[in-house]
């Protein structure tokens, strides 16, 4: 990452104290702090919206700082500022267990005498002990480091944050859970501290636990060699009912193995047979259907003259019939033609009939005179000898007489 993109958190103050942006009060130049890798001044930018940070007010290609060393100064300052960590309980790398060490005080890159080792922090505890705090970001402890470490026997922790990326809006928040969840590995422990005498005692805890842990097992072990040599002597009393069953297992497994190949062979034959009983039906099957679409086409075809036939004589028929009606209405036409005509004869013979009518309806009020005088007349009739002239009594003539002249009115 070049010095113009990378995003300092932390510097010398004026008094040439370690920093942080967080406690700069004054934008720009006016903070007074200069570059922990190149002593250069620095600018704070106290922005509002982007993350506050450090930038070289001139770039120079001289400085070595870095993400690492960001990175590496954010872990030191946390220690520095909580004055605390957790620590594995167990000399192996991985241990689950961890528990958690109080400083009252840490000193910050202090050499280590007569060694010329300079630790990242040395934590200091109430029972004045000293804590070694290595801080691993690129580079870990050498060997070299190691040994001398291990042989003025200082305690001492490292600590891995190669996994952490360069700095983010939650750095703090995952070197935090790094040192409050997840334990270092110790490179060395004095043997007489007290820090010591808790990882001991959780390890011959540990050892004591494995030691039940084996005797359990050992007695598992001896009561399961027992009951496999039980299994054992049982398996030798029953092998010779075991071969004898296997021989007679193995010569009915022959038997019915030859069975199978006799059945299968028999099988075999049969499914050939019906195979080419089954092509000859497919074939007579297809003359069948060939038949039979033959015989289908002809009838169809003799039914369609048929229906030809039928159709042809209907259609005849009904012309015959339509015809009929025609010629039957033709004469109902000159019927009723004659009787208009006859009718309006009527009307020119008898100017008067509407006066005729109104005698006719006075006589047909008067049915009752015209019924004594009708009997009467009959009477006179019959004594001289004259057939009666109408075909009905007088009334109904007079009725007929009146619905005659309404037609011809109409």
């Amino acid at each position: 990452m070049s010095l113009t993109s990378l995003k300092i958190h932390f510097a010398l103050d004026h008094q040439g104290q370690l920093t942080t942006i967080e406690d700069v009060e004054l934008n720009g130049l006016k903070c007074k702090c200069s570059c922990i890798g190149c002593g250069q001044p620095l600018v704070a930018r106290l922005g509002k919206i982007n993350r506050a940070h450090f930038a070289h007010h001139h770039v120079t290609s001289n400085c070595n700082y870095s993400a690492e060393t960001d990175l590496h100064l954010a872990a030191k300052e946390y220690v520095r500022c909580h004055k605390r960590l957790h620590a594995p309980l167990g000399f192996f790398e991985g241990a689950v267990s961890n528990f958690p060490i109080e400083f009252t005080d840490v000193d910050y890159e202090t050499p280590i005498r007569p060694l010329k080792e300079i630790p990242d922090l040395i934590g200091h505890t109430s029972t004045g002990e000293k804590v070694l705090v290595e801080i691993a970001v690129t580079h870990f402890c050498e060997s070299e480091k190691i040994a001398k470490y291990k042989r003025l026997n200082l305690t001492a922790i490292e600590f891995d944050f190669s996994f952490l990326m360069p700095w983010s809006a939650e750095l703090m928040e995952r070197i935090s859970d790094t040192f409050a969840t997840k334990s270092g590995n110790w490179l060395s422990i004095n043997p007489v501290s007290l820090v010591a005498k808790r990882v001991i005692d959780f390890e011959r805890k540990r050892c004591l636990e494995m030691a039940l842990n084996v005797k359990t097992l050992e007695s598992n072990k001896l009561s399961l060699e027992g009951e496999l040599s039980r299994i054992m002597d049982a398996i030798d009393e029953n092998r010779p009912t075991a071969e004898q069953l296997k021989a007679d297992y193995l010569s009915r497994l022959n038997e019915v193995e030859s069975q199978f190949y006799s059945d299968k062979a028999d099988y075999d034959g049969r499914i050939q047979t019906l195979k080419l009983e089954h092509a000859s039906l497919s074939q007579q099957n297809a003359k069948l259907e060939s038949i039979a679409q033959h015989s289908l086409l002809a009838r169809k075809t003799e039914l369609e003259a048929e229906f030809r036939a039928e159709l042809e004589k209907s259609a005849s028929e009904i012309l015959q019939a339509y015809t009929d009606i025609k010629s039957e209405c033709e004469e109902l036409e000159r019927k009723r033609m004659h009787t208009l005509n006859q009718l309006n004869a009527l009307k020119a013979e008898f100017p008067n009939i509407g006066y005729i009518k109104t005698l006719l309806n006075k006589a047909h009020l008067e049915r009752q005179a015209i019924v004594k005088l009708e009997g009467e007349l009959r009477l006179i009739a019959r004594k001289a000898g004259i057939p009666w002239p109408l075909s009905n009594d007088i009334t109904q003539e007079i009725a007929n007489c009146i619905s005659l002249i309404d037609k011809v009115e109409v």
